[in-house]
């Protein structure tokens, strides 16, 4: 027979490990922004061996007293031909200095008398002043240009000469020769 033993107590169930609260999620971190390129280290300055001095720059040249007349004489022959053109005699024997010598030997007053015979009149006269070359030697001048003249009757263009002179402050023809 057996003896009635009281039997054992079960073992006790295994503790539970203890749980751990939830670890909260980290916060969503920006992603970093990209890293700028790595300075370089400067570099050793380098010092230049001194320059030689410069030469100052030369001055500005003076305005060439003869542009000045020759702006001057051309403007002059300019009028002479415009004169001519609207047959302004007045004008035109204006351009011409009181000691003008006519070409063919004729007095003055004779050379007048013909031009006016020649100018007035006409229809039309076109005087055109092509390639004007200037050259002054103090009070004279030379202008030297192509002279195209048109007019009712005749179309002729001729190499011109001027030889001028200041008279009074202004430039007037003391000879006229054509050609050359």
């Amino acid at each position: 027979v057996r003896a009635w033993a009281p039997r054992p107590a079960p073992a006790p169930a295994p503790a539970k490990p203890p749980v751990a609260a939830p670890t909260p999620a980290p916060a969503p971190v920006p992603a970093p922004a990209p890293a700028a390129a790595p300075t370089p280290a400067p570099a050793p300055a380098v010092t230049a061996a001194p320059k030689p001095a410069e030469p100052a720059p030369a001055p500005a040249p003076k305005p060439d007293a003869a542009a000045g007349e020759r702006s001057e004489i051309t403007a002059a022959v300019n009028a002479w031909a415009n004169a001519w053109s609207k047959q302004d005699m007045d004008g035109y024997l204006a351009a011409y200095a009181p000691n003008f010598d006519p070409a063919d030997g004729a007095s003055r007053s004779a050379w007048e008398k013909e031009r006016r015979a020649r100018i007035v009149g006409k229809n039309s006269i076109s005087v055109q002043v092509e390639g004007l070359n200037v050259d002054v030697q103090g009070d004279k001048a030379t202008a030297k240009f192509r002279q195209r003249y048109r007019s009712d009757r005749l179309n002729v263009s001729s190499r011109k000469t001027l030889e001028m002179q200041r008279v009074h402050g202004k430039w007037r023809i003391v000879k006229e020769t054509v050609g050359g």
